[in-house]
């Protein structure tokens, strides 16, 4: 609304905009009037011009009236607590957006959860059980629409706080923080060290989930849908909605999220390009930065001392003597470097230019080695028979080991329960796992990382409650049921 009462207009409907969001939907006029008589602006304000106001709101469709006729003693008790006014909704939706902008306006971006990376992760690592699941049950279906619900939500809001944050630091906002030198350098130290902990969370588990979305796509994916459609169809609705309509709206949410984290032919990720452009901010932010601290510096210390070696220079008796005084300061220009063997006398009077010149006569260091040297060097140890023959035992038994250990580490996904009997080489490597990925644990998280000896990176966690066993040729040990996803090396 543009008109020449403006100025009135809008405090009125921002007044009935808040008193709405705090369920005070019916107000009456003498709480608007109350309201806007303690600025300044309204100071001449008077009842009549308020009634006016809002019945021009009222044919404007931005308010409504409720009249309340009974028993009513006078005009004025009619006026002031028999009219009630409602904010309409399409009213009330635009001044919902109206706030949001000009909150948007004066921050710089959303908040980045650090964790919401890992909390994805979480919810996709439970949507792949239920894609290798043969059969559920009816709490089963429920709990799965709610995981794929919670997955949705972080990953909307991952997208919606990154695009936004991304946005702002290439406004014009950002050069105008940047003109401010004292404001700008405060504002680099908190952009850098909060974008910096999304970026270390968001890298840290970017390539488990895409090994989640790769391992749930395909066949995993259409077990998924197939359940969340029957989960549909047990909610009562008014029309008879076809299942195309359902899979193409799970079709697309899933294309969004995979291509988020997975790159497909020339096209690069989501999370591939806001790395490259975090880092390239960070980068452009912290040189600006330093640019802005050493013009400060440069201003506000060299000046003094420019100003106090201009003094001594002027002090001097002739155009000699201030030349000496220069060389002095700033030293001379393209000088090389001379080695002696010391000066002639240790009188102070002498300086390295009353020296006479000398020959340096440069010598290669490096001793020729003896014959003994050589001989050794060129001897050959020896070994007999049957070391030999221990020794390509070793090494045979090395190269099985590092095979075994290596075809474990390319499937990706490890469930300790799906193992069955294993050579006790592969039960240690596993618990040397389990101890790694225990040293990064938080009290505050499930899951835990590590890396192994081979510099594959891993997520550790505890799919159950239960107590699985681990059968070896020596023994059985009994463990958490603990699951591992590896990502490749980079």
């Amino acid at each position: 609304m543009s008109t020449k009462k403006t100025h009135r207009y809008r405090p009125i409907i921002r007044y009935m905009y808040e008193q709405k969001r705090i369920f005070n939907t019916e107000v009456l006029p003498i709480e608007i009037f109350n309201y806007l008589i303690q600025y300044p602006q309204f100071g001449d304000y008077n009842i009549e011009e308020l009634f006016a106001d809002l019945n021009a709101l009222v044919k404007s469709n931005n308010l409504t009236e409720i009249p309340d006729n009974t028993e009513v003693e006078g005009i004025d008790e009619f006026k002031r607590n028999r009219r009630l006014f409602i904010l309409t909704d399409f009213t009330f939706e635009i001044e919902k957006m109206l706030t949001s902008f000009e909150k948007n306006f004066h921050r710089i971006g959303t908040s980045l959860e650090p964790t919401l990376p890992e909390k994805l992760y979480n919810a996709l690592h439970r949507l792949r059980d239920f894609s290798r699941r043969k059969t559920v049950d009816k709490d089963d279906l429920v709990y799965l629409n709610e995981v794929w619900e919670d997955m949705f939500d972080k990953f909307l809001k991952l997208d919606n706080n990154a695009s936004t944050y991304m946005s702002h630091i290439n406004a014009e906002k950002l050069e105008a923080i940047m003109a401010q030198p004292d404001a700008f350098i405060v504002f680099k130290d908190e952009f850098v060290a909060y974008l910096t902990n999304f970026i270390i969370g968001l890298k840290r588990n970017a390539p488990y989930i895409e090994q989640l979305l790769r391992d749930i796509e395909g066949p995993g994916f259409a077990v998924l849908k197939k359940y969340l459609i029957q989960f549909q169809r047990t909610i009562p609705k008014t029309e008879v909605i076809p299942d195309s309509e359902f899979e193409m709206a799970y079709d697309e949410i899933w294309l969004g999220v995979t291509h988020w984290f997975i790159s497909r032919e020339a096209k690069e990720s989501k999370v591939r390009q806001l790395e490259r452009r975090t880092n390239s901010s960070i980068v452009r932010v912290t040189k600006l930065a330093q640019q802005a601290a050493e013009r400060q510096f440069y201003t506000r210390n060299r000046k003094t001392d420019y100003l106090h070696l201009a003094k001594i220079v002027h002090q001097q008796n002739n155009l000699e003597e201030a030349g000496k005084l220069f060389s002095f300061l700033f030293g001379f220009d393209n000088i090389k470097h001379f080695k002696t063997n010391g000066k002639e006398t240790d009188s102070t009077k002498y300086t390295i230019w009353d020296c006479q010149p000398e020959e340096v006569d440069i010598k290669y260091r490096a001793k020729s080695p003896t014959d003994k040297q050589t001989k050794r060097s060129l001897k050959v140890p020896t070994m007999d028979e049957e070391a030999l023959q221990r020794k390509r035992m070793l090494e045979a038994r090395r190269d099985y080991e590092e095979k075994a250990i290596k075809k474990l580490l390319d499937c990706n996904y490890l469930a300790l329960r799906e193992l069955g009997t294993v050579e006790p080489f592969i039960r240690s490597a596993i618990l040397t796992w389990i101890n790694k990925g225990m040293l990064s644990k938080t009290q505050d998280s499930n899951i835990c990382e590590g890396r192994t000896e081979h510099g594959v990176k891993f997520k550790l966690a505890q799919v159950s409650e239960d107590i699985i066993e681990l059968h070896s040729p020596d023994g059985i040990l009994k463990l958490p049921d603990y699951e591992f996803t590896f990502s490749e090396v980079k």
